[in-house]
């Protein structure tokens, strides 16, 4: 890796650790918030820790080919799981398939990071497919962030008949911006 790669890793690490600190005691029955800056320009972000729930506050579907309209889901919540550092991992979703994983993946992040899900999906009909959803991960805010999602579904059982798409697979492009309803004035510490 370039020194100017380590460098831009090193600043994002930085840069999440320090949205995820411990509210003080000021001694007056009030707070203060150890991450918020106030003497710099850069914008305050961090996700809260452990599992919550984040409300889904805009769609954009950009192709679905699929057919399982994103859109719909707007304005519902999801369970959001972040484990801070040393991991940084990041789970987004419901937990569904074979084997069990998080409807919009998992990962590694910092300020960015991508979330992965790949498993097997039976319906309710007895339909059975192969499901990947890559997810490009931004923290955009103060408990704010946007999956950009590419969710691909290919071999399609039997069982599937003529819900299966035609060619045997599919591919949807959708982004999700999600909010915490509630934010945690002390960065989930």
């Amino acid at each position: 890796m370039s020194k100017l790669g380590k460098i831009l890793c090193l600043l994002t690490s930085v840069a999440l650790w320090q949205g995820c600190s411990s509210t003080g005691d000021n001694g007056d029955a009030s707070t203060s918030d150890a991450s918020t800056d106030t003497g710099s320009d850069a914008p305050n972000l961090f996700l809260s820790q452990g599992m919550n729930n984040y409300k889904i506050t805009d769609v954009t579907v950009t192709s679905d080919l699929c057919q399982i309209d994103p859109a719909s889901i707007k304005n519902m919540t999801l369970p959001v799981n972040y484990i801070p550092p040393p991991t940084q991992t990041l789970s987004v979703g419901t937990l569904v398939g074979s084997p069990l994983q998080p409807s919009l993946g998992s990962g590694v992040i910092g300020v960015t990071g991508t979330l992965n899900r790949d498993n097997m999906v039976t319906d309710s009909t007895g339909c059975t497919w192969h499901q990947i959803n890559v997810s490009t991960f931004n923290l955009i805010g103060v408990v704010v962030f946007k999956p950009d999602v590419t969710e691909t579904e290919n071999q399609f059982t039997a069982a599937c008949g003529t819900s299966a798409p035609t060619g045997g697979s599919c591919m949807s492009v959708y982004k999700f911006t999600f909010s915490m309803p509630t934010p945690i004035a002390d960065g989930g510490a």
